[in-house]
């Protein structure tokens, strides 16, 4: 898959970069990885566009659904308005650290791989979803 940008690095959560991965590779480990590869070594995975000031990181939380972020800023998309209630606080552990997030940050897999693919081709977040800032949500962050 080409985009505009310069190269594509995927960073799994075994650490072992990927320079310029067959899309089919991404998409698979999205789409059809458990649980188990997302508990080794960092918990998370990355993708890093040469010439793009951001990362996208993602894991799949217990099968139940895939969380996406856009970093530095802390954007991540959400499935459905929130209305201002208080959304379950889930915990994942990233670098051995606890990583709180809220139940509406999980996309199904599908879905996962639009916004992913989006951000592979474009260098930027989808349009098709709504995305806030991770802390302007309401949930059991910790801070």
């Amino acid at each position: 898959m080409s985009n505009k940008f310069g190269n594509v690095t995927y960073c799994p959560p075994d650490g072992d970069d990927i320079e310029n991965p067959d899309v089919e590779l991404i998409r698979n480990i999205v789409l059809y990885e458990n649980e188990g590869y997302w508990k080794q070594g960092s918990g998370e995975s990355g993708i890093e566009i040469q010439g793009v000031n951001e990362q996208l990181i993602f894991f799949n939380y217990q099968d139940r659904g895939v969380f996406i972020m856009l970093s530095p800023d802390y954007e991540v998309p959400v499935v459905s308005s929130t209305n201002n209630k208080v959304q379950e606080t889930l915990v994942h552990h990233i670098g051995g650290n606890e990583f709180r997030f809220p139940d509406c940050c999980l996309f199904p897999k599908a879905d996962a791989w639009t916004i992913i693919q989006n951000f592979i081709v474009s260098g930027m977040k989808t349009e098709k979803f709504q995305w806030v800032e991770l802390y302007d949500l309401d949930f059991e962050h910790g801070f």
